[in-house]
């Protein structure tokens, strides 16, 4: 897994996927929509990543 390698990765991804949820505002319907879901689809997967992260970190003290 690269999140305890390289935090910095998690931490482009959110600034990415934030970036993109700002900018879905300006986005014509119908794609603004599906690519706001896209966006936190994206966000809760990265949600997951950390959740799995500080398990095993957990799990290995």
């Amino acid at each position: 897994m690269p999140i305890p390698d390289r935090p910095q990765f998690l931490a482009v991804v959110v600034l990415l996927l934030t970036a993109a949820f700002v900018a879905s505002g300006w986005i014509k319907p119908p794609f603004g929509i599906w690519w706001r879901r896209t966006v936190i689809a994206g966000y809760l997967l990265a949600l997951g990543l950390v959740l799995v992260w500080i398990t095993k970190w957990l799990i290995g003290l």
